[in-house]
């Protein structure tokens, strides 16, 4: 009977240690695969040239949802559409320089003036933003533009 006894108290510690085994190696591959790809937060885009009297605003949601509003003197001009999975993930991997970033830089008068919050942090400029913005807004507005006409 003893024999019996250890031998299914053995069976149930090996069963219990294959289980949390398990349980470990699933925690650590779900948290890996979170930390390779990274999350996308709000995206708040905005270009403008005051003397053409020229706005392009753009904002994309966590969850991909892209909705661009660009006027021009009295025109008006919506676009709207959901972005890939590939599409959130290239443009969250290309965001993860921006806490390396300056809030402010230079411009001059009467150029373009691009301002482009990502999560709690904005950043402001024109002529003197760092080449890693301008790529980051120039792919914003390419996405943008991208997207069917929902309003004209």
């Amino acid at each position: 009977m003893r024999a019996m006894v250890r031998h299914w108290t053995i069976r149930g510690f090996f069963a219990a240690l294959v289980c949390v085994s398990c349980f470990l190696s699933a925690c650590v591959r779900s948290s890996a695969d979170s930390q390779a790809q990274p999350t996308l937060q709000h995206i708040d885009a905005f270009y403008g040239i005051h003397m053409l009297s020229l706005e392009h605003h753009i904002t994309i949601s966590p969850t991909g949802l892209l909705r661009s509003v660009q006027t021009q003197f009295s025109n008006r001009e919506i676009r709207q559409g959901q972005l890939t999975s590939e599409q959130i993930a290239d443009l969250a991997a290309d965001f993860a320089v921006w806490p390396t970033l300056e809030t402010k830089y230079d411009n001059v008068v009467d150029a373009a003036e691009i301002r482009i919050q990502y999560g709690s942090k904005t950043i402001v400029g024109g002529t003197g933003l760092p080449e890693s913005v301008t790529n980051l807004n120039q792919k914003i507005h390419r996405l943008a533009n991208a997207m069917p006409v929902v309003e004209k």
